[in-house]
C-alpha cells in the first residue's frame, strides 16, 4: 500500500490531490488502482543498480522525445540516480 503521507498534496474545492511521478495530480482513489500497486513493486527493484537504463520497467517513461536522452525527459537516468542517492544514505546510516 502506498503510504500518502510521503507525497506532496494539495486541496482544490475539497478534493485533496496528491503528486505521484509520472502521472502528476491525482486523487486517493486513483492511487488505489492495482496499477500503482504494480508501480510501486518496480520502485522497490530500483536498488538494483542493474536496472539502470531499462526505461521499459520504470514507472518515469512517459515515453517523451524532447531532445532529452531518456523517455522520462531528464538526461541522466532516474533509476540510477536513485539508486546511487539510495546507496549513499545506506553508507552514511551505517
Amino acid at each position: 500500500m502506498l503510504n500518502l503521507y510521503d507525497l506532496p498534496t494539495y486541496v482544490l474545492n475539497g478534493v485533496t490531490y496528491y503528486f505521484y511521478g509520472g502521472l502528476g495530480w491525482v486523487t486517493k482513489e486513483r492511487l488505489a488502482q492495482p496499477d500503482i500497486e504494480k508501480i510501486e513493486e518496480i520502485k522497490e527493484g530500483f536498488f538494483n543498480h542493474k536496472d539502470s537504463t531499462k526505461c521499459e520497467i520504470c514507472p518515469y517513461n512517459m515515453g517523451l522525445n524532447s531532445g532529452q536522452k531518456f523517455p522520462c525527459g531528464l538526461q541522466k537516468c532516474y533509476i540510477s540516480m536513485f539508486y546511487n542517492s539510495y546507496s549513499e544514505k545506506l553508507k552514511s546510516s551505517s
